[in-house]
């Protein structure tokens, strides 16, 4: 019985944690990954973004107006213009495959293309392990899909995809990771990977302000499918949503007092800086230095000497 009962709680541990239940299967893999040598063209897939895009353009040009805007507004589709790519669009959003799929022909494409895209792909990643950890990461979340490979405005080096799979690395080997415990280091994880599934294509020179509160949406819709706790579940909307509060503390705009009181505990203030750190570095290779008043031809040393003396305020009141 107690065997049993055993083999029944590792099977509901795989369950809640999703992909993390093999953590350092996902740690070492992700660590070793150099996801920097794609660039802005992202992660590649079976069933690229490129096609995806190209696809999906094609089947919407030959609709009528009024057809082709019903169907943009079901499934959330934005297509806007660009000169990152060869398709010559972007997507603004991700889209979205309603349950009441109609019965035209057009419909049953649109929602074909847009799974074959998110749910139904796969990375073409020649290292066996960690292929399988980026398609369980792409199985487990396909509104992750929908962003690999999804290019920035011109301020940003990477693709989305390219961006959190650095900040994941950065994170997994900060030194304060150890001093989580098992349930804030799975909220970083989370809250890492989710954290930027809002950012919206607007043009190619147009920064996006307000995908914070976006990514949360969507953050907040994964979570519904995951067996996690309310709290967990809870913590991690937080940091998905706020991840942008360096930004205003950098600038004045937030106190040290603040953040601690926007993220109540030592763990989540803890979780909020690490991603903060790996969040601004991964930019492109000097944005961080500008931003922390460095110049670009200093070290990465000197960038980590000046965010962590930023910070110190902070530490400092959730050691007390």
């Amino acid at each position: 019985m107690q065997l049993k009962a055993r083999a029944e709680k590792v099977a509901q541990n795989k369950k809640t944690l999703g992909i993390f239940s093999t953590t350092n299967q996902l740690d070492n893999a992700i660590i070793k990954f150099k996801p920097e040598t794609f660039g802005k063209d992202g992660i590649p897939l079976k069933y690229s973004r490129n096609r995806f895009l190209g696809d999906l353009k094609a089947e919407l040009e030959v609709l009528p107006p009024e057809e082709r805007k019903l169907i943009e507004e079901k499934f959330d589709i934005r297509l806007n213009p660009t000169e990152f790519n060869e398709v010559g669009v972007e997507m603004e959003r991700i889209p979205i495959v309603p349950e009441n799929i109609g019965t035209s022909k057009a419909e049953q494409k649109i929602s074909q293309i847009i799974k074959n895209f998110t749910q139904e792909n796969e990375t073409l990643i020649e290292d066996p392990e960690t292929k399988k950890v980026l398609d369980s990461i792409i199985q487990e979340f396909p509104e992750f899909t929908a962003v690999i490979g999804k290019k920035q405005h011109h301020t940003h080096q990477y693709s989305v995809d390219v961006h959190t799979i650095k900040n994941l690395q950065d994170n997994l080997q900060n030194h304060r990771l150890e001093g989580l415990d098992s349930d804030s280091q799975l909220v970083l994880k989370y809250s890492t990977i989710l954290h930027d599934l809002g950012k919206q294509f607007i043009s190619d020179f147009c920064p996006d302000e307000g995908h914070a509160r976006l990514s949360a949406i969507y953050t907040e819709k994964i979570l519904g499918r995951m067996n996690l706790s309310p709290e967990i579940k809870s913590r991690i909307l937080k940091q998905v949503e706020f991840h942008h509060w360096f930004k205003d503390y950098n600038m004045g705009r937030l106190s040290a007092k603040g953040v601690t009181n926007l993220f109540k505990t030592k763990e989540d203030v803890t979780i909020a800086e690490i991603m903060a750190r790996s969040d601004l570095k991964n930019v492109s290779d000097n944005f961080h230095l500008r931003c922390m008043g460095i110049p670009a031809n200093h070290s990465q040393g000197a960038y980590e000497n000046a965010i962590e003396a930023k910070l110190s305020d902070i530490d400092k009141i959730i050691n007390e």
